[in-house]
């Protein structure tokens, strides 16, 4: 439950970051407003990742925060299932990546991106590039 709790809080700091009640939220998402009210408080599941996207669009969320919140829901953000689905070696990655310890795991993402970002800089490209 403390995912749930977790989850509903964070949707409700971004609702009510939008000036939302939760009656024109649920409007926005044709959702009853007492499904709102459950999912802030943590009473009921996140909901599914296509919600939590609309909900996310209408909050006018970043991108980085976008993708908190599915994680909190633990949702894989859509992007990031279709590269694992679509790129063997991505999986592949992660298995090696789990036969390390979890500091070790750390330290080698933490270089991972580094050499990643390193090397996007050298070349001026940009992710939207």
């Amino acid at each position: 439950m403390a995912e749930r709790d977790g989850f509903g809080k964070r949707f409700r700091e971004f609702r009510r970051r939008a000036q939302l009640t939760q009656r024109q939220l649920a409007q926005k998402l044709d959702l009853d407003y007492t499904y709102i009210s459950k999912i802030e408080g943590g009473a009921v599941p996140p909901p599914p990742r296509e919600r939590i996207e609309a909900a996310a669009t209408v909050f006018r969320l970043t991108q980085a925060e976008r993708d908190g919140l599915l994680i909190l829901a633990q949702e894989l953000p859509a992007d990031v299932e279709q590269w694992i689905v679509s790129e063997p070696r991505a999986l592949l990655f992660y298995r090696s990546l789990t036969r390390h310890s979890a500091s070790d795991q750390a330290a080698l993402l933490k270089e991972a991106i580094r050499k990643l970002e390193q090397g996007r800089k050298k070349s001026g490209h940009s992710r939207r590039d």
